[in-house]
């Protein structure tokens, strides 16, 4: 027996909830919270499943599955651009996106870096997938097996920042 399935999406989102900044010397702990702003999600999901051996004492399926995502800031609703360092909300990048200042050059013992922090990477994945494996032996003892991977984000180790 094999089983598929196949999902797409494409959705914008509107009217997110953000909390507006104010100035500190206003007395607030925060801003208030409105309802402005756009972000795209769109991708695709794929997976199959499907048994190679079926017997009463021995069984074996495997499962394959794979799924990309774009996800983009396309308007913060006349907001100015905030976060910090490891996850800033900018139009036209994808929410979170890590913005650090990137090395220019190495000259001795001297390392030059951006005067202004610029993206440094995506934090969600465009792509991941999955692999596994089950087998069954004599319907009670079950030995199992699972790769996952995903690429296009970066990760990033904030520890030196806090020592």
């Amino acid at each position: 027996m094999c089983t598929w399935n196949n999902i797409s999406i494409r959705k914008n989102t509107k009217d997110l909830i953000l909390e507006m900044p104010v100035a500190p010397s206003l007395g607030f702990l925060q801003g208030p919270l409105v309802n402005l702003g756009e972000v795209l999600n769109a991708g695709m999901e794929f997976s199959i499943r499907g048994d190679i051996i079926r017997t009463p004492n021995l069984s074996w399926n495997v499962q394959m599955g794979m799924a990309t995502l774009h996800n983009e800031l396309i308007s913060l609703g006349g907001l100015e651009e905030f976060g910090n360092r490891s996850a800033r909300f900018v139009e036209g990048q994808p929410l979170g996106t890590a913005y650090v200042r990137t090395i220019r050059r190495v000259d001795g013992d001297k390392t030059i870096v951006s005067d202004t922090l610029e993206a440094g990477g995506d934090v969600m994945p465009d792509f991941e997938g999955n692999f596994q494996t089950s087998v069954t032996l004599f319907g009670s003892i079950e030995l199992r097996g699972q790769l996952d991977w995903k690429t296009g984000f970066q990760i990033r180790n904030s520890t030196g920042e806090f020592r």
